[in-house]
């Protein structure tokens, strides 16, 4: 049963007569509690409503705050309670600012926390959390991405993220622009969507750099027909300004997945995953001139691209088959 609707989940997509009735009856008790409480109380009261309805036993939330939000509701029903860190939860400033006291409340009642990367869990600990109640699980890729057949283009390079200061686009569209002066067939395929695509459309402009393609928000199914076509996958991930910063980036891991070599930075959960010259490339995070660098070794050499790429399946791979659930018993 997923909820969903804030911090503070109080919305379940079930469209039988009993939910929809329970429902505005729901939101009659709580418009009516709401004269006399907050609205954060109201919507706990909802929550808590939900979770004795369809007898829940156990709450995961997805996200730090999420999980802040659900623990007034899961203890007043004796319910238990995992939390899920993903990244911006465990590392934004203005999010730790805001939550921190939250998180120490949270960390005191949840069973277990969940978080995507080594780096991440020792913040974790740094926040108050128990080391004993941590558990580290990257957010693996879906097992099809195993399966799919490629059919790579030569010198295609593809990114699919956020267009956002902690997954460095332009950092990317920089490295892009120095190979471009020595692969003039190189092409750079950029899918998604946020705040610093039109600076990114710009940059491409203004250095009037060619074979640069902005795809915009696509879906799944578009995701994984364009990385069948991807030659080389690249992520330019940093810290940005503000604390955010990647946590076990999926995209990546689901190029990895499908053999494909990946340049990307030393950063968090990166480069627990790849081992530079093992199963990928790193670089330091803004070195986008030896980003550069290592792309033109991928170019260069088919061999080093099939051997990337092969040890980056297995990888995952193994990081699947070590993945497990279990916690929840």
């Amino acid at each position: 049963m997923v909820f969903h609707g804030g911090l503070t989940p109080f919305l379940v997509d079930d469209k039988s007569k009993k939910a929809r009735f329970c429902a505005i009856y729901d939101k009659l008790l709580g418009k009516l509690r709401s004269l006399v409480f907050r609205k954060e109380k109201r919507r706990t009261f909802l929550l808590r409503q939900l979770i004795k309805r369809y007898r829940i036993a156990i709450c995961y939330a997805e996200f730090g705050p999420v999980g802040v939000g659900s623990v007034e509701a899961c203890r007043a029903t004796n319910t238990r309670l995992i939390v899920n860190f993903h990244g911006y939860d465990a590392f934004k400033i203005d999010t730790i600012k805001e939550f921190g006291s939250g998180y120490k409340e949270l960390f005191s009642y949840c069973e277990k926390v969940v978080c995507v990367s080594r780096s991440m869990k020792s913040k974790i600990i740094d926040l108050g959390c128990d080391p004993q109640k941590l558990i580290v699980r990257p957010c693996l890729p879906n097992a099809e991405f195993f399966t799919l057949a490629r059919n790579p283009i030569l010198n295609k390079l593809v990114f699919v993220g956020r267009f956002v200061e902690k997954k460095g686009p332009w950092l990317t569209i920089l490295a892009f622009n120095e190979i471009i002066k020595t692969h003039k067939d190189a092409q750079l395929w950029m899918a998604g969507d946020g705040p610093l695509l039109g600076v990114c459309k710009s940059l491409v402009k203004s250095f009037d750099i060619p074979n640069v393609k902005f795809l915009g928000a696509i879906g799944h199914q578009d995701v994984k027909k364009l990385l069948t076509s991807a030659d080389i996958y690249v992520q330019h991930s940093i810290i940005a300004e503000n604390g955010d910063r990647e946590g076990n980036p999926v995209a990546v891991m689901e190029a990895m997945a499908m053999g494909i070599p990946v340049v990307a930075t030393r950063h968090e959960g990166i480069s627990e995953t790849i081992k530079h010259n093992v199963n990928g490339l790193l670089v330091e995070e803004h070195d986008f001139i030896d980003m550069s660098v290592q792309i033109n070794r991928l170019m260069s050499c088919r061999e080093l691209k099939a051997d990337l790429g092969s040890m980056a399946r297995e990888k995952i791979k193994e990081m699947a088959s070590q993945s497990t659930i279990g916690f929840l018993s």
